[in-house]
């Protein structure tokens, strides 16, 4: 039969026994989320986009006079585009009918403005591209442009219109939204030769969809 002394001692040993376990397993754990952590930032870096915007008045590959909005993906994963819109004097225009009535046309109402704009791309003397690009998606080093006006010949109606977007198209607030596929967000910000891109919890969503071309 152990002697109290013996008992005590065995109590410790068991003790100190019990705590080593308890400690090697709080490290392992410690040690198993530590590598999770760096596993998924190691994936999200892998799949990281960067959307920045392209605002210009001259397309390179074609070696045209162009006004160009444009957004390209510089990051190494695909960038889902949530919204896109542009800003002008504060207020979201909706579509490219909006910009150039709102920019650029001469007329002492909206409705001569209306009527100024429909003769000129009635006539096809007024000719953009546009697209809608809320939803796509974009994968790494592709571009996508939402809006492109070419310069209009020198006897052109159309010329007037294409002078003053240029002029106005630095006053423009360009953002979009976009995620990763892990579901990080950021919003990128330019207005004229400055960009800017923070982290948001999630692309808002509104009654209206962002710019539709």
């Amino acid at each position: 039969m152990a002697t109290e002394p013996e008992e005590r001692r065995r109590r410790a040993i068991e003790l100190i026994i019990a705590a080593a376990v308890v400690a090697i397993s709080l490290a392992s754990l410690f040690t198993a989320v530590y590598q999770s952590i760096v596993m998924r930032r190691t994936l999200e870096a892998s799949v990281w986009p960067r959307v920045e915007w392209e605002n210009s008045n001259y397309d390179e590959e074609r070696r045209v006079n162009a006004i160009t909005l444009a957004i390209s993906n510089h990051g190494v994963g695909p960038a889902l585009i949530a919204r896109v819109e542009i800003l002008l004097e504060g207020k979201r225009v909706r579509n490219e009918s909006a910009l150039i009535l709102n920019c650029c046309l001469d007329g002492a109402t909206p409705e001569e403005r209306v009527a100024t704009l429909r003769r000129l791309t009635q006539q096809g003397d007024l000719m953009t591209y546009t697209s809608t690009l809320d939803g796509v998606a974009l994968t790494p080093g592709q571009e996508r442009i939402l809006f492109q006006f070419e310069r209009p010949v020198e006897d052109s109606p159309a010329l007037a219109v294409w002078t003053r977007l240029n002029k106005v198209r630095d006053e423009l607030d360009l953002t979009v939204c976009y995620c990763s596929v892990f579901g990080d967000c950021w919003s990128a910000r330019a207005r004229a030769y400055k960009q800017a891109t923070e982290p948001v919890r999630r692309c808002r969503s509104g009654p209206e969809p962002g710019f539709t071309g």
